[in-house]
């Protein structure tokens, strides 16, 4: 398990390497990219830690983000699936979560399901976003 390890950090290495073109830093364009990346750093060693913090928005405590990462590496598992979902909260604070599949071909992002919230659920998400 642990050579597993340690060959997808030197793959994943290589690939970023072969992929910034001079650019020290490699480019997200999606929220799954996010994700993902996210899963993979708190999965390796903590060396990687600041790269995990750097995702993070800077209006975000230490304390918050230490806990996030240990969080995702207790749950973990080598298998995962990112979904990319949106929030949409209406002036009646009705929600709407909304699944999304991003088209490779087009590079767009797709509306694959809308499912409502339901108001005992829905206080999970009072957080505003700016």
């Amino acid at each position: 398990m642990r050579k597993l390890v340690y060959l997808a950090l030197i793959l994943f290495t290589v690939l970023i390497t072969g992929c910034m073109g001079g650019n020290n830093e490699t480019e997200i364009t999606s929220p799954a990219q996010t994700a993902g990346k996210m899963n993979f750093i708190a999965g390796s060693n903590e060396v990687f830690y600041n790269d995990f913090k750097a995702l993070f928005d800077k209006q975000r405590e230490e304390s918050f983000i230490r806990n996030k990462y240990e969080l995702i590496k207790q749950i973990r598992t080598d298998k995962s699936l990112i979904s990319t979902l949106a929030l949409v909260r209406y002036e009646n604070n009705k929600l709407l979560l909304i699944k999304l599949r991003h088209d490779i071909k087009t590079g767009e992002y797709l509306i694959y399901d809308v499912i409502p919230v339901p108001e005992e659920t829905a206080s999970f998400f009072k957080e505003e976003l700016y």
